[in-house]
C-alpha cells in the first residue's frame, strides 16, 4: 500500500534474533503506526536449519496474524549478518504479500518519501559471512576480525575464506550502485551496520566499529533519515541512540534480544522531532 497523507508514523527495531517476545511486543505496538521496519539479524543464533525453522514456523506466521488484523500496516525487513543467506528463499515465499524485503531494493511510502535497505556489515570476528564484505578497497581489519568461517549455498554451509587482495566487492562499492537507483534526498535507508565514528557504533571496549563507506556514503549523499542496528551495546555505551552527519539525522536502536525487554525508534517521517527511543 502507498500512503499518501502528510503524517507518516513509522516504528523501527532491529536484532531480535529469534525472540519471539520481542516479536510480539514489536507487533503489538506496531498497530498504531504506518509502517513498521525490521533491520536485520531477524533469526535466532545458530544453525541455518534452526533459523529456518524460526522463519517458516513462527516470523512468517506471526507476521500473517499481524496483517489479518492490520492490513495497511506495511512491513519492511531484511536479514543481517547473524541471518543465514541461505533461507531467503524461504523468507522470499511471502515477499510482496506480507511484507517487503529491502535489501538493495526501494519500495515507495508515499509521494515524498522511499524506503532501502542494506545488510552487509565490515568484517567482523563472527564466523557467518554470508553478509560481510570488506568496507572499501583500502579498509583495514580490527583488531579480532577474521576473514576465515561460513557461507551458505542453499541450505548448505561451505567454508569461506576472504581474499584479503581482492578487496573490489566491497561496501562502498556497493552504495554507488545504491545510488543509481535511489534518490537519497526523498529516502530513509535502513542500513544494518552502523556509520562509523558515532554514537552508534561503539562496542564495550568504546571502540567504533561501523563502517566508514556508509560515514562517506551519509556525508557526500545527505539522505533523509539512516536507520542503523548492528551493535547492541552502543547506546549504553555512548549514552546516545542517535547522531548528526553533515546535517544528517542517523539513529541506532541498540536493542537487546537476550532480555524480553524490546528497543524501538518511533517517528513521523514529516517532522524529525517527534523521534523517540523507547524500551517496550
Amino acid at each position: 500500500m502507498v500512503l499518501n497523507k502528510k503524517n507518516i508514523k513509522g516504528i523501527f527495531t532491529a536484532d531480535l534474533h529469534g525472540n519471539k517476545v520481542q516479536y510480539e511486543k514489536l507487533f503489538d505496538k506496531a498497530r498504531g503506526f504506518d509502517f513498521a521496519v525490521i533491520g536485520g539479524d531477524i533469526a535466532p543464533p545458530g544453525r541455518i536449519d534452526e533459523q529456518r525453522k524460526f522463519i517458516e514456523n513462527e516470523l512468517i506466521r506471526l507476521i500473517a496474524d499481524f496483517k489479518s488484523k492490520y492490513k495497511n500496516v506495511d512491513i519492511y525487513l531484511m536479514l543481517g549478518n547473524d541471518d543465514w543467506l541461505g533461507n531467503m528463499q524461504v523468507l522470499a515465499r511471502e515477499n510482496n504479500r506480507l511484507y517487503k524485503i529491502i535489501h538493495n531494493q526501494v519500495y515507495k511510502l508515499n509521494e515524498d518519501f522511499n524506503i532501502v535497505g542494506y545488510s552487509y556489515v565490515p568484517i567482523t570476528p563472527f564466523a557467518i559471512k554470508d553478509f560481510e564484505k570488506f568496507d572499501s578497497k583500502d579498509a583495514q581489519l580490527q583488531k579480532g576480525d577474521t576473514l576465515q568461517g561460513f557461507k551458505s549455498s542453499g541450505f548448505e554451509l561451505l567454508p569461506f575464506k576472504f581474499n584479503p587482495e581482492d578487496r573490489e566487492d566491497n561496501i562502498e562499492n556497493d552504495f554507488k550502485n545504491i545510488l543509481r537507483i535511489s534518490e537519497p534526498a526523498k529516502t530513509i535507508y535502513a542500513i544494518h551496520t552502523p556509520p562509523y565514528n558515532t554514537n552508534l557504533d561503539m562496542v564495550y571496549a568504546a571502540l567504533h566499529v561501523g563502517s566508514l563507506a556508509v560515514r562517506r556514503f551519509i556525508e557526500q549523499q545527505r539522505p533523509y533519515l539512516t536507520l542503523h542496528g548492528h551493535i547492541h551495546e552502543t547506546i549504553e555505551v555512548s549514552g546516545h541512540f542517535r547522531d548528526k552527519i553533515n546535517g544528517v539525522t542517523c539513529l541506532g536502536v541498540g536493542n537487546y534480544a537476550y532480555e524480553e525487554e524490546l528497543a524501538v525508534i518511533t517517528f513521523d517521517l514529516y517532522d524529525l522531532n517527534s523521534i523517540k527511543r523507547e524500551v517496550l
